[in-house]
């Protein structure tokens, strides 16, 4: 029986064994409102080397991404969030998603665009994509763009504490371009952010099957080392389709005690066997990986 049945064992799904080794973060997926006000900071995170160029010429679109139209923010995130655990207080989670992004790098398949999913609400593929993203970003000489394409349910925009538009829907509706709608950040300097964006009343289904789409997607992939995409559940509305045509891979989350059976399977089912890449556990209880490895797992709940 693999790693994944067992961590899904109570909640009964019936899935295979996949490519990539389960990523464990032992978060759920943070809320999106407060009651209070959190104490808000973040620490810079060094990158190891100079930033090289963004590409030019891009091709199937009006504009090229131009970087000096893009903002440079910095990130509001609560302190004691789960969100980009890289400053060194929570290696263990640290280490997880820099497993993840090793899987990523070196597979074979040359991936490039990397759609983040999972089989319904609630678990953690925001949180997934945004620390994979940020974990892609730490590498050298990599330009990362998270790119939240959940035009329903976003939520990248809060939880890192930074505007809903322009973004996504405003590239597809043509309100805004990619240098516009693409913000850069202060503690990451090659994680770049496309919020979802203000869809004005519009179907998300109809921005998305559209040439504009297709063609704002050919331009990122030229003018990122690496696409991060948050996509909303598979099984749940006709944008993953939409979504998935243009990912070279797709990463599923999946929780245990919440992923429930029926939109597991149907997740499976639905997404390309040629673009699964593999499965990241949220919120994993203790695996024995970790005390062979001589870990303190206390430490990382203090």
């Amino acid at each position: 029986m693999s790693k994944i049945v067992e961590a899904l064992e109570r909640t009964k799904s019936e899935i295979a064994d996949l490519v990539l080794p389960a990523i464990e973060s032992d978060w759920a997926d943070v809320p999106t409102s407060s009651s209070t006000e959190p104490e808000i900071h973040i620490s810079p995170v060094a990158v190891d080397a100079a930033q090289p160029e963004l590409a030019v010429g891009l091709q199937d679109t009006s504009e090229v991404l131009n970087e000096d139209l893009v903002r440079t923010i910095t990130l509001d995130i609560p302190h004691q969030s789960p969100l980009l655990p890289f400053d060194n207080t929570h290696s263990r989670a640290s280490e997880q998603y820099r497993l993840a992004r090793a899987r990523i790098v070196q597979h074979a398949l040359g991936l490039s665009v990397i759609l983040i999913s999972s089989g319904g609400p609630g678990d953690g593929k925001t949180l997934t994509a945004v620390n994979v993203a940020g974990a892609m970003a730490l590498k050298a000489h990599s330009k990362v763009l998270l790119l939240d394409a959940d035009l329903r349910r976003s939520r990248v925009h809060s939880y890192l504490g930074i505007e809903r538009a322009p973004g996504l829907a405003n590239v597809l509706d043509g309100s805004a371009s990619i240098s516009q709608a693409t913000l850069r950040t202060n503690q990451i300097p090659n994680l770049y952010i496309m919020p979802a964006g203000d869809t004005a009343g519009r179907s998300p289904a109809e921005l998305l099957d559209s040439e504009r789409w297709r063609a704002c997607a050919d331009s990122l992939r030229k003018a990122f080392s690496y696409v991060i995409i948050d996509s909303p559940p598979v099984a749940s509305v006709a944008d993953y389709e939409l979504l998935q045509v243009v990912a070279d891979g797709v990463l599923l989350v999946v929780r245990p005690d919440h992923t429930k059976k029926n939109a597991w399977t149907r997740a499976i089912q639905l997404v390309s066997q040629k673009k699964l890449i593999g499965v990241i556990l949220n919120c994993a209880e203790d695996w024995f990986v970790w005390s062979a490895l001589h870990y303190d797992s206390s430490s990382y709940y203090e």
